[in-house]
């Protein structure tokens, strides 16, 4: 599972999107009696925030004799690219990018944990079902997590100090066909996310955005052809918008 097969999508035809960022507000429904007044009015600070466009993309050259002689390499090739790709663009939905007009990641916006919970399952439950919706005014509640792959291993294989056995939270955590479910949350794993954190969110609040899908095309030009190889690239446009930042939650798995 890829960070972004998680994500809602959208798609553009421009280099960069407008989006609503919400910042809190004050005020909010409340029961009204006739002739008391006004009704009780909603605020809503929102600010124009852009996510520019940006390309993820690689290539690799290989000999024309190899695509001759061996009838599955431009499926191996792609296959290995597709997945150089994605890992990049793990990469992109958690960190952003540093450029002259930055993208904000994940983990970028995200608030740090602020539970009394030592415990790192606790800790994944809580970000989700307690503090996000206590941040956001419950319009928002975690439904998805992030952890490193060893993390979800030392998760799921955990042991009872004492008797050493396979010690799970009864109904809360389960690890069965190499996958990991936590409290009913997606839980999705990545090489990306630094060892011993986790990354809790509500989808919701976030869009990736397409300008261009995951294209792969070979090229033969005149210099690779005097050496008898032919070239291999791939790429993709996307950005990340990220509505509410408080629905993202970071944290320390110790």
């Amino acid at each position: 599972v890829w960070l972004s097969d998680l994500l809602p999508q959208g798609s553009t035809t421009k280099g960069s999107v407008l989006y609503p960022k919400e910042n809190g507000g004050e005020g909010g429904a409340a029961t009204w009696v006739s002739g008391s007044g006004n009704k009780p009015q909603m605020d809503f600070d929102l600010t124009s925030q852009s996510a520019f466009v940006k390309w993820i993309a690689g290539w690799v050259v290989v000999d024309r004799e190899m695509l001759d002689d061996i009838d599955w390499i431009s499926s191996y090739i792609q296959s290995k690219m597709l997945i150089s790709l994605k890992v990049a663009e793990n990469d992109f939905i958690l960190n952003g990018t540093a450029d002259a007009n930055p993208v904000q990641g994940l983990l970028d916006v995200a608030t740090a944990y602020d539970g009394t919970f030592t415990a790192a399952v606790d800790k994944i439950v809580d970000s989700a079902y307690g503090q996000i919706p206590e941040d956001t005014f419950e319009f928002y509640q975690g439904n998805t997590s992030i952890l490193n792959v060893r993390d979800a291993v030392a998760i799921g294989l955990n042991k009872a100090t004492g008797s050493g056995e396979y010690d799970l939270p009864a109904g809360t955590v389960v690890f069965e066909n190499g996958a990991l479910k936590v409290a009913g949350l997606q839980m999705a794993t990545t090489t990306q996310l630094a060892a011993n954190n986790f990354l809790t969110f509500d989808k919701t609040a976030t869009l990736l955005i397409n300008r261009l899908k995951p294209e792969l095309r070979m090229f033969e030009d005149a210099t690779l052809a005097k050496q008898n190889k032919v070239m291999f690239r791939i790429e993709e446009r996307i950005t990340l918008a990220i509505f509410n930042n408080a629905a993202v939650v970071k944290g320390s798995l110790a």
